[in-house]
C-alpha cells in the first residue's frame, strides 16, 4: 500500500473508532476490525517490531490479558471465561497497533479528541429529543419498572413527571447506554474542554456552552460514586441483617462478597470468568432476601482480584498508573488516569465494551503520542 494513502486510511479508521465509541458496540466493534485490517494491510513488519520492542509501556497491557488466558485453564465456566477474553482483546489490539503503527503526532490526536467531544455532544442532543418525544408521548420510562415505579412514587409523592424521565436510564435508553459509562465519557470530553480553554487567552464560547451542556446532562445522568457513604456507614451496616436494598447498603454487600472471595482465592483467583458464580453463590448464601441477586463486584480492582488474583491486580494498576512513572505527560492524561481510576471504585468498568475500549483506545494513544514541544 503506497505510503500517502495508508497514512490516510489509517489516520481514518482512528477516528473512526474515536468518534463512534460513545454508540453502539456493533458500529465501534466494525471500525476497531477496520483500523485492524489497515493496519495489517500496511505490512512493513521490521519496523513493527523495531517499534514494538522500544514500546516497554504495553508490557502491562500484554501481562493483563495473558492472565486472562490463563485463567481459562481453571475456570468452571469456560463459555464466561471466553467472552471475558472476547471483550478483553482490546488491551492487545489498541497498544499493538498504537505502538507499531506509524507515529501519530499531537495535531492529529487534538483532532481525535475533539471529534470524541462533539461526538458526545451530537449523541446527548439525541438523547434528549427522545426523552422528550417519549415524555410527550407517555412511553414507558425506562427508569423504573412496575414494582419500583410504585414504591417511587409512595416515597415521592411530589416528585415531578419529568425526573422520570429526563435522568439515569430513561435519558440515554435509546443507544442502550449505562449511566455510568456515559458519564465516564461525559467526564473526560469535560475535561478536553477544560485543558483547550486553559491554552486560549480569550473566550471560547462554543467550549463553554458544550462544557455547560455536558455538566447539564452529568446531572441529569445522576450516576455517582459511593465512597463517602462507604467510609461513613462500613461499620454500621457491615454485619446488618438487611433486607430492604438500597444502592449504598447493596454495594456493600457486593464489596463484602468481593472481599470475602478474594480472601480464598487471592493468589490466582478464581478463574477467567467465574467471578459472577462466586459472587452469585455468596449472595445466595447471605440471606433469603440475597438469593437471587446477580450483582458484579462494582469495584473494578476487586473484580479482576476476584478472577485473577494479585498477579492480575497489580498487572491492572500498571495498565492504569504506567504514564504517571514516565516523564513529559500531560495534565489532560493524568486527569484521564483520574477520572477512569477513580470511577473503578464503584462501578466494574472493564466487564462493558464501552469501558474496556474507551480506556485501551485513549491510554494507548495517549502512550504513544508525544506532546507537541513549544
Amino acid at each position: 500500500m503506497k505510503s500517502v494513502r495508508y497514512d490516510t486510511f489509517y489516520h481514518i479508521a482512528w477516528w473512526l473508532c474515536v468518534v463512534t465509541l460513545p454508540w453502539t458496540i456493533p458500529v465501534n466493534s466494525f471500525c476497531i476490525i477496520l483500523l485492524s485490517v489497515v493496519w495489517l494491510a500496511e505490512g512493513n513488519w521490521s519496523a513493527k517490531w523495531q517499534r514494538v520492542k522500544e514500546a516497554f509501556w504495553i508490557i502491562p497491557f500484554f501481562v493483563f490479558f495473558s492472565l486472562h488466558l490463563l485463567g481459562l485453564l481453571y475456570t468452571d465456566d469456560l463459555h464466561a471465561g471466553l467472552s471475558e477474553v472476547e471483550k478483553k482483546l482490546t488491551f492487545v489490539l489498541f497498544p499493538l497497533i498504537a505502538a507499531s503503527g506509524k507515529p501519530l503526532d499531537q495535531a492529529f490526536f487534538d483532532s481525535l479528541k475533539k471529534g470524541f467531544v462533539y461526538s458526545c455532544g451530537v449523541l446527548i442532543m439525541g438523547s434528549l429529543a427522545y426523552t422528550a418525544f417519549t415524555f410527550v408521548n407517555s412511553s414507558p420510562s425506562a427508569n423504573f419498572d412496575i414494582q419500583t415505579l410504585d414504591h417511587f412514587h409512595l416515597s415521592n409523592p411530589s416528585a415531578s413527571p419529568l425526573w422520570e424521565y429526563f435522568s439515569y436510564v430513561q435519558v440515554a435508553s435509546w443507544m442502550d447506554l449505562h449511566p455510568a459509562y456515559l458519564s465516564l465519557h461525559i467526564l473526560f470530553c469535560v475535561l478536553i474542554l477544560l485543558e483547550r480553554m486553559m491554552d486560549q487567552t480569550k473566550i471560547d464560547w462554543i467550549s463553554l456552552t458544550l462544557t455547560s451542556l455536558f455538566i447539564l446532562f452529568l446531572c441529569l445522568l445522576a450516576s455517582r460514586m459511593a465512597i463517602l457513604s462507604f467510609v461513613i456507614i462500613l461499620v454500621y451496616l457491615i454485619h446488618q441483617e438487611v433486607t430492604q436494598w438500597n444502592s449504598v447498603n447493596l454495594r456493600l454487600l457486593e464489596w463484602q462478597a468481593s472481599w470475602n472471595i478474594i480472601k480464598k482465592s487471592w493468589i490466582t483467583g478464581v478463574g477467567t470468568g467465574d467471578g459472577q458464580d462466586a459472587l452469585e453463590g455468596y449472595y445466595a448464601s447471605f440471606n433469603a432476601s440475597t438469593r437471587n441477586m446477580d450483582f458484579d463486584s462494582h469495584n473494578q480492582y476487586m473484580q479482576t482480584f476476584i478472577e485473577l488474583g494479585m498477579m492480575g491486580f497489580i498487572s491492572l494498576l500498571f495498565c492504569f498508573f504506567l504514564p504517571a512513572l514516565r516523564p513529559g505527560y500531560s495534565m489532560l492524561q493524568i486527569s484521564f488516569i483520574l477520572l477512569f481510576s477513580l470511577m473503578c471504585l464503584t462501578e466494574s468498568m472493564l466487564a462493558r465494551q464501552k469501558g474496556i475500549v474507551f480506556f485501551t483506545l485513549f491510554q494507548s494513544l495517549f502512550l504513544t503520542v508525544k506532546p507537541a514541544t513549544p
